[in-house]
């Protein structure tokens, strides 16, 4: 019925704590017409929890490959009813995804002071991470809405 593949790897683990809780947003970028997904992480069920290691993000990743599907990061992910190597395929894929923490594969956008994150039209991601220089365990606390060309987040401290 449908087709996996992942775009990018947020290296999420019990450390970092970058838990999605929320839905992504999706929209065309206003420059490119390119296809856009917008997320960020942080665990909602714990918004007090402090922990040293907590490195949450707010991210873009764009599919450039939209509005057709392509099997990326060398897998070929099956249908689940195809067979039984659907799981440790999709597994695979998943790791061999360009990594959001990566320079190279994504522009980190967290040092502008003007409360707006501007990604170049060049870049496939960007991020924000929510504690750049210190511990302010800050954490996404709503999905992201795209409202007049601009994707707005709601976050918590």
């Amino acid at each position: 019925m449908f087709n996996q593949t992942t775009l990018f790897n947020l290296n999420a683990n019990t450390d970092n704590k970058r838990y999605t809780f929320f839905s992504m947003d999706a929209g065309i970028g206003v420059t490119t017409k390119d296809f856009w997904l917008f997320g960020g992480t942080g665990n909602f069920n714990a918004l007090a929890e402090r922990t040293t290691l907590m490195d949450n993000v707010m991210y873009g990743v764009r599919d450039v490959d939209f509005p057709m599907f392509k099997h990326l990061n060398g897998v070929t992910i099956p249908l689940p009813k195809d067979g039984t190597d659907f799981l440790s395929k999709a597994i695979e894929g998943a790791l061999n995804a360009r990594s959001i923490d990566e320079a190279a594969d994504c522009v980190d956008v967290s040092g502008e002071s003007s409360g707006t994150a501007h990604c170049p039209d060049s870049e496939d991601a960007w991020k924000v991470r929510l504690d750049p220089g210190g511990q302010s365990y800050r954490k996404v606390s709503a999905p992201p809405t795209l409202f007049n060309w601009k994707c707005i987040y709601l976050r918590c401290r």
